[in-house]
């Protein structure tokens, strides 16, 4: 089965941020510092689950996971999980994005508050919601329930 996890590029403000993102998109691949010491959920990655970036508090873009393996390119970034692809919210401003506000009372037990990785809960099929139109805002590829911002489901999959 499918898993789902919002994975953070970084803590909004530090230095190390954009360096990180930069990273993320040039390799197609989520990275985390080998000093993390809020991994969360990362170890459960497994092929085929999608991953979600969140970038400075919004939801920039999701891709499928290849699974995880340590980095021997990168003697600091050695926590590595590649996808196929990255899809944007937004191609032109790949900083641009959903706000996460709201998500973090939907995550799965197990990632702590601060874990960089966060597991969510088993996501819909968009079709099976397509006629569900009212308090419902769907935004790119990513479909949204009122102001309780819950993740409901990712379409292409």
């Amino acid at each position: 089965m499918r898993n789902y996890y919002i994975c953070s590029v970084g803590e909004p403000g530090r230095d190390y941020v954009e360096d990180n993102l930069e990273r993320i998109i040039a390799n197609t691949a989520f990275y985390m510092h080998k000093d993390t010491t809020q991994v969360g959920l990362y170890d459960n990655i497994k092929p085929k689950d999608i991953l979600i970036l969140k970038y400075n508090k919004v939801l920039i873009a999701y891709g499928e996971a290849l699974g995880n393996l340590k980095n021997e390119e990168d003697e600091k970034w050695t926590y590595k999980s590649p996808v196929k692809e990255w899809y944007f919210y937004d191609e032109g401003n790949q900083r641009k994005g959903v706000n996460y506000y709201g998500i973090q009372w939907e995550t799965l037990p197990g990632a702590g508050q601060m874990g960089t990785v966060k597991g969510l809960p088993i996501i819909l099929d968009l079709k099976k919601l397509r006629k569900y139109h009212l308090h419902h805002l769907y935004i790119n590829n990513f479909l949204w329930k009122h102001q309780r911002v819950k993740l409901i489901a990712i379409n292409n999959f």
